[in-house]
């Protein structure tokens, strides 16, 4: 017995019931009827427990007919977050290294399930640097920020000057 048949079963004897119940005078006859039903509803609920028990009764085949499907729009706004997430933890991160002004772009297929970094461009035209740091290596600088905070390989990491 399937499950669509089964609830189909339970749903036409509490129809059937409701239905005698209305038409059925008041008295005993009418309690005794409606005593009849509420066993036959038990009844009817209780017949594929056997079943159920014995292992005869495979879930696999109730939810068969269920598919998934990936959305693509959630999967973009997810990775889009995650893309602003990161160009946001970069630049935080070359400010508190005393780097301002740097343009930094993400390059990465944002609708795969599995996103994957394909580049980090880095425009250093209009940079500046504070004081205190003048004596360093700019790009040494923005590689050790990207990778630290998108772990990727320092090769993936490209320049604009």
């Amino acid at each position: 017995m399937s499950v669509s048949v089964w609830i189909i079963s339970i749903a036409g004897v509490c129809l059937l019931s409701v239905l005698l119940d209305l038409m059925m005078p008041e008295g005993k006859m009418g309690a005794c009827i409606k005593n009849v039903f509420s066993y036959a509803i038990v009844l009817v609920v209780i017949v594929p427990l056997p079943n159920i028990f014995k292992g005869n009764f495979n879930l696999d085949n109730v939810f068969k007919e269920v598919d998934f499907e990936i959305q693509d729009t959630y999967i973009y706004n997810v990775n889009q977050a995650k893309l602003d997430k990161w160009n946001e933890d970069i630049n935080n991160g070359l400010n508190d290294k005393g780097i301002y002004g740097a343009v930094v772009s993400i390059s990465a297929n944002i609708f795969d399930l599995n996103m994957e970094i394909n580049a980090v461009y880095v425009d250093l035209y209009n940079v500046v640097i504070s004081d205190k740091n003048s004596n360093i290596n700019i790009k040494t600088e923005v590689i050790s920020v990207v990778i630290n905070i998108v772990n990727i390989s320092k090769d993936k990491v490209i320049f604009y000057e």
